[in-house]
Formats: C-alpha cells, structure tokens, sequence
C-alpha cells in the first residue's frame, strides 16, 4: 500500500525523511558504540558514556530553567491581568526562588551551580573508576585521570574565576564604602 503512494507521490518526501532519518539514526548509534569500544580499548574508560550521563545532566538542568522560566512569565502575565482588572493575587513561585535564579546569592547563580555539579559528577566517575580499577586488581590507567582531570579542570576553568569575581562583586556592595568606616 505504501509503495503505491510513494510511486504517486503522496507519501514521496515524509516517507523518503523518515527512511533518512531512520537510516541516520542507526548509523549514529554504531558510531556511538564505536567509539565507546576505542575509548576503552585506547584509554581505558567509556568517555562516551560520560559525556551522555554530561549531556544528560545538561539537558535536565536546562529543562529545569526554561520551566522556571516559564512559570514567572506565566505569573507576571497572569499576576500583571489580575492587577489590571483590580485584583491582587500573590505570585506562584516563592520570593526567594525568584531572587535566586535571576539575581543568585552571594555571587552564585543557577548555572554555577548546575557547573559545579558536572564537575562533581565526573569527579565521582573518576573515583568510580579508580576504585573498580583497584577491586580488579590494577591501577587506574594514566591516560583516563588524565582526562578525567581534563574534564574537572576545562569546568573549572569556565566556572570559577567568573563566579569568584562575582561573589567579590557582592561582598564589595554589601559591604559599606571606605569613607563610612569609622575607625
């Protein structure tokens, strides 16, 4: 039945997408098991799996912001109508959530942390594998710490000095100006 539409035309271009996209995906997936078997036949460790347990992570906490985002659009939409109309309902997410994501705390905002936790994630992989190493009876292969130590150091890099600066930021505005200091 199908061959017939896609002779006519009918199903031509979704049916030849869908067979492209099917065709892509089962060649993404041997590529993927690929190079998970060179990474730990070479380094000694599934980077591949790492970076999809990274990726994973990522994504969850990206989903996590667009729906906070979403709600205090949604609230100061639905809030700013009421107030129109004359009336005063509170807003749906708490104050202090609010303050947190846009302005952070003391310097630290959402995506530092969502950072930190990815660098603490492949610290504990490193400490998973390190262990399972020392239970089969080995040593930890040189080239996966590396990597691993790679890993923690490029989060590091893209993390800290940016946060740091920020929590100087605000501890230099919270604190009072020199020339108010009494001594």
């Amino acid at each position: 039945m199908v061959a017939p539409l896609v002779l006519a035309g009918g199903l031509a271009g979704g049916a030849s997408r869908a067979v492209v996209v099917a065709e892509g995906a089962r060649q993404t997936v041997k590529a993927a098991q690929e190079a998970q078997r060179l990474s730990a036949e070479l380094i000694g460790y599934d980077f591949v799996g790492l970076l999809m347990k990274v990726v994973f992570f990522q994504i969850a906490a990206l989903a996590i912001a667009k729906y906070i985002e979403g709600v205090l659009g949604a609230s100061n939409f639905i809030v700013g109508l009421a107030r129109l109309l004359g009336f005063n309902i509170p807003a749906f997410l708490p104050q202090s959530l609010i303050d947190f994501y846009q302005n952070g705390w003391a310097g630290v905002k959402y995506w530092d942390i969502v950072k930190l936790l990815t660098v603490a994630i492949i610290a504990m992989e490193l400490n998973s594998y390190a262990n399972a190493q020392k239970k089969l009876g080995g040593e930890p292969s040189p080239a996966a710490v590396a990597v691993f130590l790679l890993l923690i150091g490029f989060f590091m890099l893209i993390t800290l000095p940016e946060m740091i600066q920020r929590i100087k930021d605000a501890a230099a505005m919270s604190s009072p100006p020199l020339d108010e200091v009494i001594l």
